[in-house]
């Protein structure tokens, strides 16, 4: 019998506790658009992101991140450790996808495009459209 609570438990802390910690949801994009959510347009990813931080969990990595998305085209940001920093610039191109050129402290260049979501009053990043894509939710400060 304390094999099945300790299971149970064991259980609870790896679905539950991820989103606790960081109050984010992870979610696939066929997820998103079968609760009515959308792809947003291209103009919408600049005004939602243009003088904005955001929030979020990271793909590649473990922890959060946080970023600025100045208007200009400059983004600088770093990763929940605050051990690294990473900047350099930001735009969005003729297929709505958000698109980063960036290099972190330690000199390794990071970047590419993603696709923005929104589901109700939430936004989610994802790196592909495709419906099993994995989208995390972004946090939007102005």
């Amino acid at each position: 019998m304390k094999l099945k609570h300790l299971r149970l438990l064991a259980t609870v802390f790896v679905i539950v506790l991820p989103t606790t910690l960081y109050g984010q949801q992870s979610s696939t994009v066929g997820e998103i658009l079968d609760r009515r959510g959308a792809k947003i347009s291209g103009d919408e990813v600049r005004n939602l992101l243009s003088g904005a931080t955001i929030t979020g969990l990271q793909f590649n990595f473990p922890g959060t991140f946080q970023m600025t998305y100045k208007e200009s085209g400059y983004a600088e940001g770093f990763g929940s450790s605050r051990d690294v920093y990473v900047s350099g610039t930001w735009w969005v191109n003729e297929d709505g996808q958000l698109c980063t050129n960036l290099r972190n402290n330690r000199g390794t260049r990071l970047g590419g495009c993603s696709y923005y979501f929104k589901l109700n009053d939430s936004y989610f990043n994802a790196q592909s459209d495709e419906r099993s894509s994995r989208a995390l939710e972004r946090q939007v400060k102005r």
